[in-house]
């Protein structure tokens, strides 16, 4: 009764809350507040507010097209994670206008993202939340947006912020396994794995800073445990190239990497020292953090 009364007062509230935002719709406080009270609603009143529930979604859909702010991901991700199972298309479109309203993460603009780490950083939190609880609702989606979501791994691979790259790795892991159980998007990978190894590597070897390895070996770890042959076979040929990703690696350094990627895929500690020993070889250090005897000579 109760939850039925409040229904019935938010569908009165729709056509107000459609003015404020003909006004506001660009305003990054005011649309937080309203993603924050459409969030709390979806929650609180839970399946009863099936009734009004497609009017709200266009109330959030209204929302300026820059407004990439955490609580409209939050009001989203709560919407699917209560009515994901609705055969209803909109509850589907629903994720596929999220990629689309982010689509400014897809487009290859490192210096962007650098500048937005807290958006991108987002962004990762909520498509680890919708592959791992919803993996239904990215069933459906298009090979575009699978082919996005690649995109978003390699552009946030190559950030230096260490909380950001963590969220974004843990998805890339997340999004790597979630590939074992849809076909398209192992496909996918298959075409996007070569460029996403020669990053890892790059990165690793020297483009992003020391203390970030650990973070930058889990996909590596997990692509090994899962794609073994695949994996080992774009490592090999990215380290064919004897300045890849610096010079300084010697042969047997390379092919003691090839061999970590077999013989440590069940142990992600002894995985991340063969890592940690790469990147210390190929930033011209030893063991103890002093410079090699090769960068003096």
């Amino acid at each position: 009764m109760v939850f039925s009364f409040l229904c019935c007062v938010l569908r009165d509230l729709t056509p107000i809350l459609h003015l404020i935002l003909k006004q506001y719709a660009d305003d990054n406080e005011v649309t937080e507040k309203l993603c924050e009270i459409l969030s709390r609603t979806v929650t609180t009143l839970r399946e009863s507010i099936s009734p009004i529930l497609k009017p709200l979604l266009e109330l959030a859909q209204s929302i300026g097209p820059n407004i990439l702010h955490a609580q409209f991901l939050n009001f989203v991700r709560n919407t699917l994670l209560l009515f994901s199972q609705d055969t209803d298309k909109q509850m589907f479109n629903l994720f596929i206008a999220v990629l689309q309203r982010f689509g400014c993460l897809f487009k290859g603009d490192i210096q962007w993202l650098k500048d937005h780490v807290d958006i991108v950083e987002d962004f990762s939190n909520f498509l680890i939340q919708i592959i791992k609880k919803l993996p239904t609702v990215v069933h459906h989606c298009p090979n575009e947006a699978f082919v996005l979501l690649f995109q978003f791994v390699k552009n946030g691979l190559q950030l230096h912020e260490q909380a950001t790259l963590r969220s974004v790795t843990m998805f890339t892991s997340n999004y790597i396994e979630y590939t074992k159980s849809n076909q398209r998007a192992a496909d996918l990978l298959k075409q996007n794995g070569l460029e996403i190894v020669q990053i890892l590597l790059k990165c690793i070897g020297g483009a992003s800073p020391r203390h970030l390895v650990d973070t930058l070996s889990l996909p590596l770890f997990t692509l090994s445990k899962l794609y073994i042959d695949c994996t080992s076979n774009w490592v090999q040929q990215c380290l064919n190239d004897p300045n890849f990703p610096t010079p300084s690696p010697k042969r047997h350094h390379r092919e003691a990497l090839i061999k970590a990627l077999t013989s440590e895929r069940t142990s992600r500690a002894n995985f991340k020292d063969h890592i940690n020993t790469f990147s210390s070889t190929c930033r011209g250090i030893d063991y103890s953090g002093t410079s090699s005897t090769r960068n003096h000579s």
